[in-house]
């Protein structure tokens, strides 16, 4: 029999050092396992991130290039639009030759401030949008204030006696314009006020007509007054464009929605009080319309807006019009501040000749108007006086007839002769005038855009035509 082989005893430390090792093997074995198990799932993390970040890139990118459409889309729109406007480079803009003599020297500057810009706007009304030269139905300075956060309006009224330049005797401000375009009504408006005005603008106002339209209308309150003169306009508007849709009259008074032509006819209402009652009428379309287009969704708009600017001619560059468009957008949830000049108390009416005007005293009216638009007054030159104005130390030339009633609503002309002068007139007596001093509180009366107290009576329709007013 073979001996059975006995088994090999090993010490206990070789034992248990084996073990160890091979507890260490299985232990280095997971760990391996595990960190490639983590290597893995890092990566797929990793893929997942990426691939996360990569569709955010690429939706970014998508809206990126979306937003990039939207705004070279409203880029072209816009210039477009910018397009319809009909611009003049200030460079090649002359005045005729006899109003184009220098300025006169001042000793005092003409008042700027940061943040404040003055545009000069005029109305004329022609059926053809390339003539801007005529009387200027409407005169306003509109100031930007960036300064108070307002947008003011100070209205013009176009009877008042100014001195051209090159001219000796003094004319009607709204001929400034047809005598040498807007560039010499800006000059004559600087002159004349002490202002520093470098920017115009001309709107055709014929064309209000199809923008009220464009925008559904206006809201005006009419009263039992002004009813019978809207009508009388409305009909002599129908029977000048036959060819045109005629609008219906007013059946009643009150608060209603007015198309574009029924809102024109009640902005020229004129002989039922004064012309300063008129350049109110003006204003509350104007703000009527504005209402009306803010409520207007943007579809609506961008018709209103294009037929607007077709209406205008201007000496702005189309980026200085987008500059100015950019800082009125913020402002205009604001009431409009308004100014009417003449102010009371700083004015004379009466007739030269066969002519309506108002001698005013601008001297009396400057600080008034510094007040309104800077919100301060500055030292300035004295302008020259107009014979017969309050605190000019001459009366009225004794040829000037007495004031007559004012009589029923006859047809206004829309067109007029490009010249109008004054006759000679002769010195007589000191009038009395209250005084020139303006105080804060009357500035604040002033600028309130109420009408002025002193209503007046207009000339017979025989005698304004002869003066084409």
């Amino acid at each position: 029999m073979k001996k059975r082989q006995q088994p090999e005893i090993r010490p206990l430390g070789d034992i248990t050092r084996n073990r160890t090792v091979a507890a260490q093997s299985r232990q280095d074995s997971l760990t391996v396992q595990a960190n490639k198990n983590n290597r893995t799932a890092s990566r797929r993390s990793r893929q997942r991130r990426l691939g996360r970040k990569q569709k955010i890139q690429i939706m970014a990118a998508i809206i990126a290039a979306f937003l990039l459409l939207l705004a070279v889309g409203a880029f072209i729109v816009w210039q477009l639009l910018l397009g319809r406007i009909h611009v003049i480079n200030p460079a090649l803009e002359t005045l005729p030759s006899e109003y184009n003599v220098p300025t006169e020297s001042l000793v005092n500057p003409v008042p700027t401030e940061e943040g404040i810009e003055n545009i000069l706007l005029l109305g004329v009304d022609t059926r053809d949008k390339d003539s801007i030269m005529e009387r200027s139905d409407s005169m306003m300075i509109l100031t930007i204030d960036q300064v108070s956060k307002k947008v003011k309006l100070t209205s013009l009224q176009r009877d008042m006696l100014v001195f051209v330049p090159g001219k000796e005797e003094p004319v009607k401000i709204n001929s400034a314009n047809a005598l040498g375009g807007p560039a010499l009504a800006m000059r004559v408006v600087n002159d004349t006020f002490r202002l520093n005005i470098e920017h115009y603008m001309v709107v055709n106002m014929r064309g209000m007509e199809q923008i009220i339209d464009l925008a559904g209308g206006v809201t005006i309150d009419v009263s039992r007054q002004e009813l019978p003169y809207l009508n009388k306009n409305l009909n002599e508007e129908n029977l000048m464009y036959p060819e045109t849709e005629q609008s219906p009259k007013l059946a009643s008074a009150g608060e209603q929605v007015l198309n574009g032509r029924q809102s024109v006819a009640y902005a020229r209402i004129r002989k039922l009080d004064s012309d300063y009652k008129r350049m109110e009428r003006q204003r509350i379309v104007l703000q009527a319309l504005f209402k009306s287009f803010k409520s207007a969704n943007l579809f609506s708009q961008l018709p209103i807006i294009s037929e607007g600017l077709s209406l205008i001619t201007t000496n702005m560059s189309t980026t200085k019009i987008t500059g100015i468009i950019m800082d009125v957008l913020p402002l205009m949830n604001s009431e409009i501040d308004q100014l009417q000049i003449p102010i009371t108390g700083y004015f004379k009416e009466g007739y030269l000749g066969s002519s309506w005007v108002n001698r005013c005293d601008y001297n009396g009216m400057i600080p008034l108007l510094q007040e309104f638009i800077f919100g301060q007054t500055y030292p300035f030159d004295p302008v020259k006086l107009v014979q017969g104005a309050p605190n000019s130390g001459t009366a009225l030339p004794t040829s000037t007839p007495a004031k007559k009633p004012t009589k029923a609503p006859t047809a206004t002309p829309t067109t007029a002769p490009a010249t109008e002068t004054a006759e000679p007139t002769t010195t007589a007596e000191t009038t009395e005038t209250p005084s020139t001093t303006a105080t804060a509180e009357e500035t604040t009366k002033h600028s309130t855009g109420k009408p002025t107290e002193e209503t007046t009576t207009e000339p017979p329709s025989t005698s304004e035509s002869a003066a084409a007013s």
